[in-house]
């Protein structure tokens, strides 16, 4: 596991939160946002900093805060996937997506740069 391989890894630290929400593990997502709070001050990059913010208002409970700031990761780095599959998610749950959902046009985008 990279958080464990390299402790300073703070996209690694909101990867482990992320996916402890989305599957029911609050304890471990409390604990993990913790740590990728704690390590804040290590960000190399604005992303590991936009990422950390989204970690940190889900910790607080501010699950609308947490989502747009995951959306404005997904707009501006469409290749950042984990941004661009839960604000994707995150909407979908909500209503369903238009054709041009910013969501979905940052997914698509992403798509076509990986191809």
């Amino acid at each position: 596991m990279a958080s464990r391989c390299d402790p300073s890894c703070v996209l690694a630290h909101c990867t482990r939160a992320y996916v402890a929400w989305r599957t029911g593990r609050v304890d471990l997502a409390m604990a993990v946002a913790q740590q990728a709070a704690a390590r804040a001050g290590e960000t190399r990059h604005e992303r590991e900093r936009e990422h950390v913010q989204a970690v940190v208002a889900m910790q607080s409970g501010e699950q609308a805060t947490a989502h747009d700031c995951l959306g404005q990761i997904a707009a501006r780095y469409p290749t950042d996937r984990i941004a661009v599959r839960i604000a994707g998610l995150r909407r979908a749950e909500e209503v369903d997506l238009a054709p041009d959902a910013p969501e979905l046009l940052a997914a698509r985008q992403a798509l076509q740069v990986a191809a």
